[in-house]
């Protein structure tokens, strides 16, 4: 893929976690690499098809310049989710912050960090249940690794919902909620992350609908529809489920099923197990 490199741009902030740094401020210079096509502006001749650097320049400085961060690692996060933000042509983009005079005693150099971000460019809704050990620990824990993840934004969440069990009824009552993700990763990639948290918060499938630490399903992604061995979208029966359907109709009550004339509100109010689905209230805390 083509590339545009910005490289070796100064400026002035007052990032950091120590008082010589949040008070006298210090440089930074900053590396900023933007992949994408370049063929129609190279054959067009033509700026608007493809990245002024000077205003992507003015992006990475306003953000430099601006307000305050502790870490690096925010800053770098900031410069190349508003460069992916403000200019949809870029696919990728790697953008490397230096420090260059950090107070660390008996340290001259420089510290950095680099990160690589991709276009966040589909929108899918994850399901998150849990109906074992500390609840909404588990819950959060998934969050975290999903929002840990450079490829995903969480940009919804629901409430917490309490939920009967069903299909295999002799068990706790679950704990689900809905989010709203935006994502580079393709829907095969997605369901692999998601296997890989469940896997690492232990879960285990001994009986199907069964207990489970926590279970992370993909609901839908896009418009699409898949139906592979290991991967279905739309979630086979979630729309007849209120445990997923009552949190997904609170982040968006107008949104329908591929191939499907209700809204995902309407099946709600109708699906069979709708009784058994509540907003948790925690009173142990």
């Amino acid at each position: 893929m083509d590339k545009i490199c910005i490289k070796n741009m100064e400026f002035y902030g007052y990032h950091g976690v120590f008082p010589e740094e949040t008070n006298l401020g210090q440089k930074f210079r900053v590396q900023a690499t933007l992949f994408l096509n370049t063929a129609l502006a190279g054959r067009s001749d033509d700026l608007t098809k493809s990245v002024h650097y000077g205003e992507a320049f003015n992006v990475i400085k306003e953000i430099v310049e601006g307000k305050p961060v502790h870490l690096l690692e925010t800053l770098a996060e900031k410069i190349a989710m508003k460069l992916l933000e403000t200019f949809a042509i870029i696919e990728e983009c790697s953008i490397q912050v230096e420090k260059l005079n950090p107070p660390i005693p008996g340290h001259t150099g420089t510290v950095a960090i680099e990160i690589y971000r991709r276009q966040l460019k589909h929108l899918a809704y994850v399901s998150l249940g849990t109906n074992v050990g500390d609840r909404e620990q588990y819950l959060q824990d998934a969050l975290d690794m999903l929002q840990g993840n450079g490829d995903i934004e969480v940009i919804q969440k629901s409430s917490i919902y309490e939920t009967d069990p069903v299909g295999y009824t002799d068990q706790s009552a679950f704990l689900n909620i809905v989010v709203g993700i935006k994502t580079a990763l393709s829907p095969q990639n997605l369901l692999e992350y998601c296997q890989k948290i469940e896997n690492q918060l232990g879960r285990v499938r001994f009986i199907r609908w069964g207990p489970r630490t926590i279970d992370v399903d993909i609901l839908l992604y896009d418009q699409v529809r898949i139906d592979q061995n290991n991967l279905q979208i739309p979630h086979p029966r979630m729309h007849e489920r209120a445990f997923v359907l009552v949190p997904l109709s609170e982040l968006n009550k107008d949104l329908k099923l591929p191939n499907y004339e209700q809204t995902v509100a309407e099946m709600a109010i109708v699906s069979p197990d709708v009784e058994g689905v509540r907003k948790w209230q925690n009173h142990s805390k």
